[in-house]
């Protein structure tokens, strides 16, 4: 009867309630993203598909990058704002946040287009690619302003605007590949992956108008109606620009890393195989969601940590949380990858069941370390995790280069596992020095 109590308990607690929000919204976006992305493997064909891979790709890349750190930024600063109780302070960032990303994401769609061609011909070895590159850059105006509506949705934890944001951002794609089947009769055309992006570059559009309604007490008021965290965080001020700087180098290199794979798999081989690598990836998405619901409802958590030994009990919670989840979601999927793949992409897509294999290995790691690097914020560490994201971007760009031109599609995804598990040592020897010489967190010290 104890057990059951507890367990009761803390099923009513702020975190079970909003990690219940967070994964409801993104398993239901993950859904109707694996729906969508079944019907499109088995109608297009693999050249088409392939191309609307390295497009999505192209587009993912570009909106991380020009992103420039403003995402954590918002996220970490604001929390922080509204945790000290400075709700005027935590809109103004709010506000700046939302120009900036409008700026630089209109900057990266008007410079993708000047260098389109050569994008085209030289990271994605598509000569006649033009079209795809301005298609995916057109996407990123409108997703810029969606996401910064999820960024601020999820620093006030108001996650059931962030539900909400998630939810219409899928179902809108959704719709798009529903209006094109309609109004074209059929998918098989030469401009399929075009009209795609294009068309999800519409919905992008239209979802941020709706971010803006539904924070629309950000753009016209100074002070915000905010749920107050339920730990204690001491009157001090992160070093504002500095912790800038390193967010943008870290949305930069992640930028660069996530989408890896895809882009040497494109330059490297045909679009044949990026076809084989998506269908593989859409499947691993579930484990992406599980990591990022994970960060979602922890990164304000994580920050608000005051000891040496807070952190070392949130590490020791987060690494055996990260390990079970892995052990269960990743090893299952893995085993039930022979069973899913030809469900999901038909007959012509066996050749992903391998790769999905050692993509479950990857982002097993990843599952493991995703909860735990966050850590490294209240430790004043932020330094550190620049470098394990380079040390991720260089291991698995080096390993690609050499290896995927070999042994192809296995040789990118071993590329994967390797940086993964140098990250993961990496990561184990910075967090034992780094418990050696803290005894308190001073969120005004430099980054380190």
């Amino acid at each position: 009867m104890r057990v059951i109590k507890r367990l009761a308990t803390f099923l009513k607690t702020a975190i079970m309630r909003d990690g219940a929000l967070v994964i409801g919204a993104q398993g239901m976006s993950a859904l109707v993203a694996l729906f969508v992305g079944a019907y499109l493997f088995r109608t297009l064909p693999k050249f088409e598909q392939g191309a609307l891979a390295s497009g999505l790709a192209l587009g993912a890349g570009l909106l991380q990058a020009s992103d420039l750190g403003l995402a954590l930024t918002t996220i970490r600063v604001g929390a922080n704002y509204i945790a000290e109780n400075h709700p005027d302070k935590a809109a103004k960032l709010f506000r700046s946040m939302l120009a900036a990303r409008v700026v630089f994401a209109f900057l990266t769609l008007l410079l993708t287009t000047f260098f389109a061609d050569r994008i085209a011909l030289t990271i994605l070895s598509m000569p006649g690619g033009r079209m795809i590159v301005i298609g995916a850059a057109m996407g990123v105006l409108g997703n810029a302003v969606v996401w910064w509506g999820v960024d601020v949705a999820q620093a006030r934890r108001a996650f059931g605007s962030y539900s909400i944001q998630q939810l219409l951002s899928a179902f809108s794609k959704a719709l798009v590949v529903a209006m094109l089947i309609v109004l074209g009769g059929k998918m098989f055309t030469e401009n399929t992956a075009v009209s795609i992006l294009v068309g999800i570059a519409v919905a992008n559009v239209v979802c941020g108008l709706t971010s803006l309604l539904l924070t629309r007490d950000v753009l016209v008021s100074r002070k915000l109606e905010v749920e107050t965290l339920d730990v204690h965080i001491a009157n001090t001020s992160i070093r504002y620009f500095e912790f800038g700087a390193y967010a943008c180098a870290v949305s930069v290199l992640t930028a660069l890393s996530a989408n890896a794979d895809v882009l040497l798999v494109q330059h490297y081989l045909k679009e044949e195989d990026t076809a084989v690598l998506a269908c593989a990836r859409r499947l691993a998405m579930v484990l992406n969601l599980i990591a990022t619901a994970g960060v979602t409802i922890l990164l304000p958590r994580a920050a608000a940590l005051e000891s040496r030994d807070a952190c070392k009990a949130y590490a020791l919670k987060a690494a055996k949380m990260g390990f079970i989840l892995a052990v269960v979601m990743a090893g299952g999927l893995a085993v039930a990858a022979s069973t899913l793949v030809p469900i999901f992409g038909g007959a012509n897509y066996t050749a992903s069941i391998p790769i999905l294999r050692w993509l479950c290995l990857a982002h097993g790691i990843g599952m493991v370390l995703t909860p735990l690097m966050l850590v490294f914020y209240p430790l004043r560490r932020e330094g550190v995790i620049v470098f394990l994201c380079a040390l991720q971007l260089v291991a698995q760009v080096g390993l690609g280069m050499l290896w995927a031109p070999g042994y192809r599609l296995e040789g990118a995804a071993w590329a994967m596992v390797v940086a993964k598990f140098c990250v993961a040592v990496a990561t184990l020897f910075f967090l034992s020095k780094a418990f050696k010489c803290v005894d308190s967190v001073s969120k005004s010290a430099p980054i380190r």
